[in-house]
């Protein structure tokens, strides 16, 4: 049982643990699909820990679809390649010897930030082993994560826990030009976002740099963008070596758009610390990438996504930020491109970026939560004490000190 209200005061507890030197913990992900966002928070997850925990070997566990193309990590890992159509009932692959070996040994299996539909069945061949479930934002009502189930989820909603917040890299911004990246989930949020950033950039008469990287969102909407209306004279595309030009009118801007491949992380990072501004966003990963460079972030989400942009919205609200309400709310292309042309909007959305980045970190809390379940491996007698207490009628402040008071720590 797991009170949700004093959960993280609860996970604070466990804060100035030390786990024995070479305690072992596994980061396990499953990659839905081409997930690079799951893939990603494995990634950002085993940073945050191996940073703040030196005394732990952490190995990552990595599910991927078996055609999907993932750069390795410098960390000890394993990929475990899946067939399927994407259904849950329809995941096929192989438990090897090694694998199970691997999470026997370990001390915590720490699950992020999906839910493997052979779960259970992997559990069941690792007894004694900790369990913990942290899941992306917007699932918390799910049978996997609602906070009945032990579970936790990233996100702004009072129940959840917070976002990543990433380093990004130090680098200087292009002046002589304006660059903006644009990772939009859909083809029609691709055409969104350059009929928004358009008229944002209406009155600048410096050429745009576009990093994209799905083709066929450009082609498709080739016709629908308004260039010649937004002063734009030409476009060239870039896609591997060739180079394609379009031309629009005989005088204005020049746009460059570089189609960019799957590339690793901190490239991508880099990227966004070197672009200006407006970001086209697609799902957690690129959402959190942005609030943390302190841009500005243009929602192009799957459904389950957007219970997320309502908290922001409802945590703007909350901040008395009306401006960043109103761009936040709209689904107009030009009003929202008019929005942001006033500065007083992007003091606004940077206000709310650091609210978030100060308030709404899940950094500390994953350190916290794998603290405790190393805690509770080590002293399973505590872990049984913890379990009675919450689940008594004390009040919760009762429930915290009892819980303090028979910890040993330093």
């Amino acid at each position: 049982m797991r009170r949700p209200e004093i959960d993280n005061a609860l996970l604070e507890l466990y804060a100035k643990y030390k786990p024995q030197k070479g305690t072992k913990v596994v980061l396990l992900t499953w990659v839905i699909g081409d997930g690079l966002g799951d893939y990603s928070a494995q990634l950002e997850t085993a940073k945050i820990l191996s940073e703040a925990i030196a005394e732990i070997d952490i190995t990552l566990i990595t599910f991927c679809y078996e055609k999907a193309k993932l750069h390795p990590s410098s960390f000890s890992q394993v990929f475990v390649p899946y067939t399927s159509d994407l259904k849950w009932e329809k995941i096929e692959c192989t438990f090897s010897d090694e694998l199970l070996e691997i999470l026997r040994s370990a001390a915590l299996i720490l699950q992020i930030p999906t839910y493997f539909p052979k779960t259970k069945e992997l559990l069941e061949l690792c007894p004694g082993v900790k369990h913990e479930l942290v899941g992306e934002g917007g699932w918390i009502n799910t049978p996997h994560f609602h906070p009945s189930t032990g579970a936790r989820c990233m996100g702004l909603h009072p129940m959840e826990k917070g976002i990543f917040i990433k380093k990004i890299p130090k680098t200087e911004l292009c002046t002589d030009k304006r660059s903006h990246l644009v990772y939009t989930l859909y083809s029609e949020g691709f055409c969104k976002y350059m009929r928004v950033l358009l008229k944002y950039l209406e009155k600048d008469n410096q050429n745009i740099d576009i990093y994209f990287f799905k083709l066929g969102h450009l082609l498709e909407n080739i016709e629908k963008i308004p260039f010649k209306k937004y002063g734009i004279k030409n476009a060239l595309i870039y896609y591997k070596k060739n180079v394609c030009e379009l031309a629009f009118a005989s005088v204005g801007k020049t746009i460059h758009f570089f189609h960019k491949e799957n590339i690793p992380q901190e490239e991508f990072l880099t990227l966004l610390a070197q672009t200006t501004d407006l970001v086209g966003c697609r799902g957690d990963g690129s959402i959190f990438e942005t609030i943390s460079a302190n841009k500005i972030p243009f929602f192009d989400v799957p459904e389950h996504q957007k219970k997320f942009l309502k908290n922001v919205i409802h945590l703007a609200e909350e901040n008395k930020l009306r401006r960043a309400v109103k761009y936040l709310k709209s689904d107009h292309p030009e009003k929202m491109g008019k929005m942001l042309q006033s500065a007083k909007l992007t003091e606004e959305i940077k206000t709310l970026n650091q609210i978030i980045r100060e308030k709404h970190s899940v950094n500390p809390i994953l350190i916290n939560l794998t603290l405790r379940a190393l805690y509770h491996y080590k002293h399973p007698n505590l872990a049984l004490l913890e379990s009675v207490v919450l689940d008594s009628d004390a009040p919760s402040h009762e429930v915290l000190a009892e819980i303090k008071h028979s910890l040993i720590l330093p």
